[in-house]
């Protein structure tokens, strides 16, 4: 196979070309804050690019490399930066010296905890959510999502054979799930007593 073989090599590659992270690629404008509409969108892709190979070669990997405390600790304890560094850059160290050292929820073999099924349709999902900061916490602040919330939870509702007058919400996972079921029977059985 031609080209790079894993992440890290297609960033050790991007480091030895310097073709990846070059000023004019990625340039951000004086304030920092801000960066050209093609600059976001040549980060964005490059982002992609490597989350995308992360996934075809993920079935190659192990499950679970063991624990990186001390690496970790050794690799990353730091003095904080004095300035702020260009976002490629983070990114290439996010993808070379962090992300890997995690269980990798999404890998066939992985049956340790319930993970997501993260399809590439869910992460660009997350993607778009948090480009359009939705904050889906009441109807004023994110009317689109919650009136999506309430179609798909009457979906759920007519599936199961539900009655029209039951209704839901969309939980982050089991967990918020069943406590929001503990407090809902706890309120159904009057405590405490409703006022």
């Amino acid at each position: 196979m031609d080209g790079p073989e894993t992440i890290l090599d297609t960033l050790a590659a991007s480091e030895q070309s310097d073709e990846l992270s070059t000023p004019d690629t990625f340039c951000e404008e004086s304030d920092g804050l801000r960066m050209p509409r093609e600059a976001m969108l040549d980060l964005a892709r490059r982002a992609a690019e490597l989350v995308v190979e992360r996934i075809e070669r993920l079935p190659g990997e192990h499950a679970w490399d063991g624990e990186f405390r001390q690496d970790l600790v050794d690799q990353l304890l730091e003095d904080p930066p004095e300035s702020g560094q260009p976002a490629l850059q983070v990114i290439e160290r996010a993808v070379r010296d962090i992300l890997p050292l995690a269980v990798r929820n999404d890998h066939p073999r992985f049956f340790g905890f319930i993970p997501s099924s993260p399809t590439w349709p869910s992460v660009v999902a997350d993607f778009m959510a948090a480009g359009f900061h939705v904050n889906q916490c009441t109807w004023l602040t994110s009317s689109g999502p919650s009136q999506l919330e309430l179609v798909v939870i009457d979906w759920f509702r007519r599936w199961v054979g539900y009655p029209e007058t039951a209704g839901g919400l969309l939980t982050s996972g089991g967990t918020a799930a069943s406590l929001d079921a503990f407090v809902a029977a706890r309120e159904a059985a009057g405590h405490p007593p409703s006022t």
